[in-house]
């Protein structure tokens, strides 16, 4: 009988650990056992971002984990999640959505002291979570580069 086991169960991922994945659009990605899936870092249009894929057995997703990154933890200050909500560009300060018994654009204000936030140059956008980026690019860049390397050669071997 063969017990090989290719993929890491699901009960056995610990929270904030990094794991390499065998997935739709990460190599590497972070357990949030919150969520039941791994953030790690995606690229599309050459732009890269946060972005969560589900443990593929527990919410019908598209990730497995493969391995442990040993020593690669998450630190508890730095938040489980992709971005870090709205954020005013003119006060960097985060801000709230007013509703008005009015159609029309949306009226924002400040969180702290609730001033308006919607002139030229107040424009909002959602703060990434720069911390948890950091934390996993380096061996995202190291696996992305390998993964690049092995299609180069895929390509000389097949001829495409």
């Amino acid at each position: 009988m063969n017990d090989f086991q290719p993929f890491l169960a699901p009960e056995t991922l610990v929270d904030r650990q990094v794991y390499l994945l065998r997935s739709r659009n990460l190599y590497v990605g972070v357990w949030n056992a919150k969520t039941e899936g791994f953030i790690g870092i995606r690229e599309k249009f050459n732009d890269k971002y946060l972005f969560t894929e589900y443990e593929y057995t527990l919410q019908r997703g598209t990730a497995h984990a493969v391995s442990v990154v040993d020593g690669l933890i998450v630190p508890d200050d730095i938040p489980m999640k992709e971005m870090l909500g709205l954020i005013c560009t003119k006060h960097d300060g985060r801000f709230v959505v007013r509703t008005s018994p009015i159609p029309g654009p949306p009226e924002y204000a400040h969180m702290d002291d609730n001033t308006p936030c919607n002139d030229a140059d107040n424009r909002v956008f959602w703060k990434s979570n720069d911390a948890l980026f950091q934390v996993l690019k380096p061996l995202d860049d190291k696996l992305s580069a390998e993964q690049a390397e092995i299609i180069a050669a895929e390509r000389i071997l097949y001829g495409f």
